[in-house]
């Protein structure tokens, strides 16, 4: 596993690992607010450039989700989009504080969206 990019920001320090070719997961932490999901946006960008098939955005640590970070997540979807790549987020089990923003706005049934990161994993590529 080769560590792409590492930023951090006030709350959030996305990270974007490649597992194995072809994948990559970026890692979000804490807060998302305006500030950090500037970070997801560029880390979702940088990803994209990387993984040839399928970025997942794992959400299991983030402890506030702002509007900004449901709009980032509607950014990140059309980078991914326009550049072929399958985008998948992973809330963590039972992160309602991520979960519940995606449902209530029905962003849900746009994005794949798993409660762990390996089953997003598993999501099969131009399945989103």
């Amino acid at each position: 596993m080769d560590v792409l990019d590492s930023c951090s920001g006030p709350s959030v320090g996305p990270e974007v690992r490649r597992l194995g070719s072809g994948v990559a997961v970026v890692a979000v932490r804490g807060e998302v607010d305006a500030p950090e999901a500037a970070l997801l946006e560029g880390a979702v960008a940088d990803a994209c450039a990387a993984a040839a098939d399928l970025v997942v955005v794992d959400l299991s640590g983030v402890s506030n989700f702002s509007s900004r970070g449901l709009a980032a997540l509607v950014i990140a979807h059309d980078v991914v989009t326009r550049h072929g790549v399958t985008l998948a987020i992973a809330t963590g089990e039972g992160n309602r504080r991520v979960r519940r923003p995606l449902e209530i706005t029905g962003l849900d049934t746009v994005l794949p969206v798993f409660a762990t990161v390996g089953e997003a994993l598993a999501f099969p590529v131009g399945g989103g």
